[in-house]
This record gives structure tokens, sequence and C-alpha cells, in this order.
């Protein structure tokens, strides 16, 4: 009897949940936004306040240190930034950070930049086209010191990430529009080369390890941005390109889209501006509209870590958290529903087999409450009159009734 009122219990919450007015998941997540957005502010607040002390007080022992000293502690950081802007190894910066630590929140004060901006705006090295596997093992070879360079400089201050320069650039900003100039120097030699290739595989290959390692670039210095609702708004100093845009273009992991998207709902309703950039990205473009052209839901990078299968948009691997088992561009339309994309025969088909999923888990017990993504699916799903037929769909295949 106690099992038989529990699963009674379980299908009514299911059943209430399926069944609020169309707009009640919508006001829900409304209101839940305004809190967060709030205490996001306030954590901001709070972070930035001790931001400044830090930074004040990182400056103080530059003022109480001896003449010597401070000439001393000036002159590393001029050859820091100097190592930084060259691609000199990375040993060398390491060495730098090692000896003094400080150095990476050393600030040059004409533009307000950190050692982190100075090495994402560092120009990557002019490769000329050669023989087709030299160029892409230099290619990836300058594209992976970037990587590493990254993460130590990241690793020896971390919330540079999140400072932005006098011209009102953050690191990924600065990253961003040097790697998509980079793209167009090597773009078309390499898709030549693996055109004449007889072993295309091989050349496959060495276009995703390129990708991959532009997005792994990416995503050190854009995911500790997409939890700050102040940071997902900032457009750059060129042009106008938000940390949406960069997670869209560059494929970075679902967590972070999502973060993105979680924290700057709206973002995904914003056009970029690339006009004025050196860039096969179109201008005037939705993030979804840069991720389908740009992208993919499954990179293969990902296709063999977590095996997933590429017709699905719900969970199909324990590795991987529900929130995070989605198609990227699913994801990108659950919050903010945009035509063509929001009638796509498969796509809507996608939709209904998450949606019943996870309202099939609520039923068991497994889950209290379908992830975000779903509930907005569900919500303007039931809100269009033309779409009546997957609800229907829906609420049948549940088994919310004895």
């Amino acid at each position: 009897n106690n099992n038989n009122n529990n699963n009674r219990g379980q299908k009514d919450e299911a059943t209430k949940l399926l069944g609020q007015p169309t707009t009640f998941l919508a006001v829900r997540f409304d209101e839940r936004q305004e809190q967060e957005q709030d205490c996001q502010k306030d954590d901001e607040t709070t972070r930035f306040d001790d931001g400044i002390k830090t930074i004040t007080s990182q400056l103080s022992t530059f003022d109480e240190q001896t003449p010597d000293t401070r000439s001393d502690s000036k002159n590393k950081l001029v050859d820091l930034f100097d190592l930084l802007s060259t691609n000199r190894g990375i040993a060398e910066i390491n060495g730098f950070l090692v000896e003094d630590p400080l150095l990476a929140q050393g600030k040059q004060w004409e533009n307000g930049r950190l050692a982190l901006h100075s090495l994402c705006n560092s120009r990557l090295p002019k490769r000329l086209p050669e023989a087709p596997e030299v160029f892409a093992d230099l290619l990836f070879h300058d594209i992976d010191s970037l990587r590493q360079k990254l993460n130590l400089v990241v690793n020896a201050f971390s919330p540079a990430c999140g400072i932005i320069d006098r011209a009102g650039d953050l690191p990924v900003h600065l990253l961003a529009r040097n790697l998509m100039e980079w793209e167009t120097t090597w773009y078309s030699h390499i898709y030549e080369q693996a055109a004449e290739s007889s072993d295309t595989e091989a050349a496959s290959i060495a276009i995703t390890r390129l990708y991959h390692s532009m997005s792994q670039c990416i995503e050190i210095v854009l995911s500790p941005v997409v939890t700050e609702y102040s940071l997902c708004v900032e457009p750059g100093s060129v042009g106008y390109l938000l940390p949406i845009h960069i997670a869209a273009i560059f494929t970075s992991t679902v967590q972070t889209l999502r973060t993105a998207l979680e924290t700057f709902p709206k973002g995904g309703l914003v056009r970029c501006n690339t006009d004025t950039m050196k860039t096969f990205v179109v201008s005037n473009s939705l993030p979804i509209d840069l991720h389908n052209s740009l992208s993919t839901d499954f990179p293969q990078w990902e296709v063999e870590a977590f095996e997933f299968g590429v017709e699905c948009s719900k969970p199909e691997n324990s590795a991987v958290a529900p929130e995070n088992a989605i198609l990227r561009s699913d994801l990108l339309l659950a919050y903010n529903p945009v035509e063509p994309y929001a009638v796509e025969e498969p796509r809507l088909r996608r939709m209904e087999s998450r949606i019943q999923w996870e309202a099939q888990k609520i039923v068991c017990g497994v889950k209290t409450e379908l992830t975000d993504a779903s509930a907005l699916m569900w919500t303007w799903m039931r809100a269009r009159g033309d779409l009546a037929q997957s609800v229907t769909q829906i609420t049948h295949s549940v088994p919310l009734h004895d």
C-alpha cells in the first residue's frame, strides 16, 4: 500500500508538472532567473570589491618596496609582457611566474591589460603552406602551445578571465578575434590539401585536431566568464560579440553553453556584428545561426569520448549529466525558439523524445522535475497551436494515471 501511495504521489507530481497552465513554467523560470541574477549581482559586487582590495593591496606592496626592488619588479613585468606577445616558449613564461607569481596580476596602465590579455592578443606564427602533413603539424603545434600557455597563465591568476581592459575587452574577446583571424590564414590551404590528399582520413583527423584545440583554448577563458551576468553582456571593443556568440562559434562544451544561456537567457536573441573583423563569421547572425553554420552538435572529439548517438537529444550515457546530454542547437532553441528551427520535423521529434524520457523518470521517482531546457521546450510547445499533435503525443506516452 505504501508503495502504491508513493507511486501515486509521484504520478500526481508529474501530472501537475505537465498539466500546468502554459505560462506557469515560463513565469516560474523568469522568477527564478530574476532571483539568480540578483544573487549573481550581489556575488559580483562582493567579488569586485574583493578584487579591488586584492589589487590595491598588491599595488601598495610595490609602493612599500625600495626604489631598486620596485624598479626590478616593473622591469620583470615589462619583460613578461614582451615574452607573451612574441610567441616565446612556455618554459620561459613559467620561469617568470614561478620566480614571481604576482607578475600574473600586474597591469599595464596604458591599456589596463594583464598578462592573460597580452597572451590572448598575441598573434600566432604565420606559416607558409608546405607538405600537407607538415603544414597541419606546424599549425597544431602553434595552437597547442597557446593552449598550454593559457592554462599556465590562468592558473597563476584565474580572476584575470573576468577583467575588462580599458578598450572594453575581456581576454576571451581578444582570443576569439585572434583565432578567427588566424583561421583565415590557413583554412583554404588546409581544405585544398585535404581535398587533394590520397589519405582523406588523415586529413580529416588533422582538421579535427585544429578545431578541437581552438575550442579548448576558448574554453579556458570563456567558462569562468559565463557564470557572471555582467560579463555575459559584454560585447567587446570591436564589432559586437557576446560570450554566447563566442561559445556558439567555437563549439564550447554543452555545460559552458548551457551556463551562458542560464545566466543571460535572452542572449540567444542578440545578433553579432563582425563587419570590422577579419573572419569567416557572418555578421548579423543569432547564436543558433552561428552554431549551425560554423559548429556541430556532435564534434568528433565528443563522439569518441562519450559515444553519443547523433540522432538523439536525451541522456544515453551515465558519464554525462542529463542537463548536458542535449544537442547544442536544441539547447539554444529551447531558450529562444526562433523559426525556421522551431518547426523542423526532426527537431520536434527529438524534443518530444526528451520530454517524454524526463517525464517518465519523474513518474518512476528518479527525477523530481524537468531540466530547464525541457521545461522551456514544453512551455512553448504548449503555447503554439500548430504543435498540438506533439503535445498530445507527449501526454499520451507518459503513464500519468492509473
